[in-house]
């Protein structure tokens, strides 16, 4: 039986609240190949993953369990192995972590504290991965301040963002009815009144603007004045335009502008 370990590191674009995105997919092959995933820091929906084996290639949806996803794939085995995890939002895939041949070469900067012989080690330990979740949970070393300068509004509060639309529900109705967007209910209170929502609008794959949406009773019921010529009024449901909805905000994601859509 072939056997054989792929190292995932994250990709430089994905964020992921100051801790590394790390796992290990092992391979095991008579004809067909069998696989494990898994993966450490993750806490995105919706998962995907490319497996590339020589010159053939599978994808894997609906990926779930990742402290020991098991698969198996109709492909002949080869030393040849590249891996690409990704996240489908709102129909736009988002490249997480990838390892083996064809990885992205500028990983090497970011984790250049493991040499070849060190990686075979670590992914060799099918049982102990205490190593694995050492090297994941230590803090990127990049700040803020290094980096303001050089990255859009949307960069710079991505962090918060992933952490809200990783702890609160999906809304799922403005999803249905926005294409190419994402929103949670942020709850902020024991009361369910006392929320707001909070939407990413998604253009050729990159988010555009970010949105924030007001709960009020019906449309006579005014925003605060601050906002009055900031929001745009969207029922919740269609069919009864003036009855409950939310006053709508939108930020344009690059400078972090109010704008009316």
């Amino acid at each position: 039986m072939v056997t054989k370990s792929i190292l995932l590191n994250q990709l430089p674009e994905y964020n992921s609240l100051g801790k590394r995105v790390r796992g290990v997919v092992s391979f095991s092959a008579d004809k067909t190949v069998k696989g494990k995933l898994t993966v450490l820091n993750l806490n995105e929906k919706k998962l995907k993953m490319l497996v590339k084996i020589g010159d053939k290639s599978s994808v894997l949806e609906n990926i779930s369990n990742l402290e020991n996803y098991e698969f198996n794939l109709n492909l002949p085995m080869d030393d040849n192995i590249s891996v690409l995890l990704a996240s489908d939002k709102a129909n736009c895939l988002v490249g997480i972590a990838s390892g083996g041949c064809g990885a992205k070469t500028e990983l090497s900067a970011l984790f250049d504290e493991l040499t070849d012989s060190e990686i075979d080690e670590l992914v060799s330990k099918e049982s102990d991965f205490e190593e694995l979740k050492t090297l994941a949970n230590e803090p990127l070393e990049t700040s803020l301040d290094e980096t303001k300068d050089k990255k859009n509004f949307y960069e710079i509060i991505k962090p918060q963002l992933d952490e809200l639309f990783s702890r609160f529900p999906h809304f799922t109705v403005f999803e249905d009815r926005i294409p190419n967007s994402e929103w949670v209910k942020v709850n902020f209170s024991d009361d369910e009144a006392q929320h707001y929502l909070l939407g990413k609008l998604y253009e050729n794959g990159l988010v555009s603007h970010i949105m924030y949406a007001l709960p009020a009773q019906n449309k006579s019921k005014e925003p605060p004045i601050e906002l009055n010529n900031l929001v745009q009024w969207m029922p919740l449901d269609i069919s009864k335009p003036e009855d409950y909805g939310y006053w709508v905000m939108y930020q344009d994601s690059s400078d972090g502008e109010n704008i009316i859509l």
